[in-house]
């Protein structure tokens, strides 16, 4: 995709580097494990396991992007290719996380906004997330986005995956 960039209200969105990989480790940690520090092996694995990630080329098939609010990340968000076999031709939200202190103010819904755009530009059959099924945010967050249940169990039993089809272009919907 052409754009790296997205100004939204106080925060930006872009393309995530391996200089970020320590920050998006420490956002995993506050997200999954509240009040536990973020020092020592489990850190140094989690920062690890980034560098490996943004390691990779960013394109259509596999990108991160996180939202920074002066100049500190406050999310991220790891998607690409489906990994599901039943929707090969689907863009897959693999992973996302948003600091505690920076959640419920749009922060999520911008992050999978530039995803959904990325996926339409790269035209994507739709969009998939799973989510744990007992997730009241997550649930909220992704029908607002116009995703719905595809009646899949995800990842297990205890998880939902949410579909949203390819948004049409202008050209392709026509001229009104």
């Amino acid at each position: 995709m052409a754009r790296e960039e997205v100004t939204n209200l106080t925060w930006s969105i872009r393309l995530a580097s391996t200089a970020d990989a320590y920050q998006l480790a420490e956002i995993r940690n506050a997200a999954h494990w509240p009040g536990a520090p973020d020092e020592g092996p489990r850190a140094e694995r989690e920062a690890l396991d980034f560098l490996d990630r943004l390691a990779l080329p960013h394109g259509e098939d596999y990108f991160c992007v996180v939202a920074e609010e002066h100049g500190r990340i406050v999310g991220y968000l790891i998607a690409g290719g489906s990994r599901d076999l039943d929707r090969k031709a689907h863009g897959e939200v693999y992973e996302m996380a948003v600091l505690p202190a920076s959640r419920r103010r749009g922060v999520a819904g911008a992050l999978l906004a530039d995803a959904f755009e990325r996926f339409d530009a790269a035209a994507f059959a739709g969009t998939l997330l799973s989510a744990p099924t007992d997730d009241d945010v997550i649930r909220r967050l992704a029908t607002g986005l116009g995703m719905h249940p595809d009646g899949s169990r995800g990842d297990g039993p205890s998880t939902t995956r949410y579909e949203r089809a390819l948004k049409a272009t202008k050209h392709e919907r026509g001229k009104p």
